[in-house]
């Protein structure tokens, strides 16, 4: 069974910073990546509604994961959960 590094993000720069550090340490131990964004769904109220938009997240997933991959041999997955 192949290792996976779960990284958590809420798509800010702290995040991102720690997301390009687990690809390095993916990269290095030869190990899978998945970001993974979480919404509660009782946060929603608080939010922008734009901070909710679910193609949107799917997008901004997507982008970060081809973001990890350049010039590293890593297989990153993406995962939305609300």
């Amino acid at each position: 069974m192949r290792k996976v590094i779960l990284v958590p993000t809420d798509f800010s720069e702290i995040c991102g910073n720690a997301a390009q550090h687990a690809a390095i340490l993916a990269e290095v131990f030869g190990t899978d990546l998945c970001l993974i964004h979480a919404l509660n769904h009782y946060s929603r109220k608080w939010l922008d509604e734009n901070s909710y938009d679910e193609d949107m997240i799917r997008e901004m997933l997507r982008r970060e994961a081809s973001r990890l991959t350049l010039g590293r041999e890593i297989d990153v997955q993406t995962l939305m959960v609300s």
